[in-house]
């Protein structure tokens, strides 16, 4: 197996980070009630376009490997660009599941209650 390979089937991966590009409430309160049935405790952002959620997963979680993690954040409505953008990137061996905080200088971010 190259290495390439086995960064997309054996990395274990440590949370999940979903790019709300929309600026319904519900869209987002939805994703995070979903993760918080699932037992974790999500972060919410808000960006200049829309929302960031972090949910870190607990050490003694079964791992978690990219395929299952991208299918994980298709259903928690993140920006398919972005998941597209990771499916590339896993097969260059580069880092996925990246989010911006700083952008051109400025922060765009400020944690909101949901």
């Amino acid at each position: 197996m190259k290495p390439r390979e086995m960064y997309a089937t054996q990395t274990v991966i440590q949370r999940l980070t979903l790019d709300l590009d929309t600026s319904d409430y519900w869209v987002v309160a939805e994703a995070v009630d979903k993760l918080r049935v699932m037992g974790l405790k999500p972060q919410v952002f808000k960006t200049r376009n829309g929302y960031h959620v972090i949910a870190r997963f607990p050490k003694d979680w079964p791992p978690r490997g990219f395929w299952e993690l991208i299918q994980l954040r298709r259903d928690l409505g993140d920006d398919p660009k972005r998941i597209q953008h990771d499916i590339f990137r896993v097969g260059l061996g580069l880092p996925t599941d990246i989010l911006f905080q700083i952008r051109r200088g400025i922060e765009h971010y400020v944690e909101v209650d949901i």
